[in-house]
């Protein structure tokens, strides 16, 4: 029992660098500014996104003569793989950085939305304008990783097809199936609304 008591003393402790959000504030600040202190960027996610989905269109042309090797030579090999639609994207040693950001970015919002309505009210942003900007947050990260990572929506076939798991919950520990297409666009909806 005396051992138990005196470990509250050491719990409550917030690590050196670490900070604990507390308030509406602290919640939108992960959004946002926290992305840009990390190994990422919001805007890189998007960019990143939007090659993928360019070079996988057929709005995009490399001639013969210039090769795919030479038209990406700073590229990420996995541009080269989705221009001609091989077999595997990625290299055994590449992640999927699109995939892993998105994800993180989706974590954030959720930890946001779960904890929002326990915080104390911010000095510079208001509760509903934070969870706001989280649901719309995730419901386009989920347009962007549906359209990547899914099959084009067909009403006809939307509640077979399979898109992404759908994570709405800050935990990491999670193991979710793939969602179909429909469930995903619904929860775009929702979010939106």
């Amino acid at each position: 029992m005396l051992f138990l008591s005196s470990c509250s003393n050491y719990v409550d402790i917030v690590p050196k660098g670490q900070k604990i959000p507390s308030t509406v504030d602290d919640l939108a600040y992960m959004m946002t500014i926290a992305d840009r202190d990390s190994e990422w960027d919001y805007s890189d996610v998007l960019k990143s996104a939007d090659d993928n989905l360019n070079v996988m269109t057929d709005d995009i042309y490399l001639s013969e003569e210039s090769g795919v090797a030479n038209s990406f030579p700073d590229a990420r090999i996995s541009l080269q793989h989705l221009y001609t639609w091989a077999k595997d994207i990625y290299e055994i040693s590449e992640n999927d950085l699109t995939w892993n950001n998105l994800y993180h970015s989706n974590y954030c919002v959720n930890y946001v939305l779960n904890h929002i309505s326990e915080v104390s009210p911010g000095e510079v942003y208001d509760r509903d304008d934070v969870k706001g900007m989280a649901l719309a947050h995730r419901a386009f990260n989920y347009f962007i990783l549906a359209n990547i990572y899914g099959k084009q929506y067909d009403k006809a076939t939307a509640s077979s097809d399979l898109a992404v798991p759908l994570l709405l919950d800050a935990d990491v520990n999670l193991k979710l199936p793939r969602a179909t297409v429909q469930e995903v666009y619904d929860q775009i909806i929702r979010d939106c609304q």
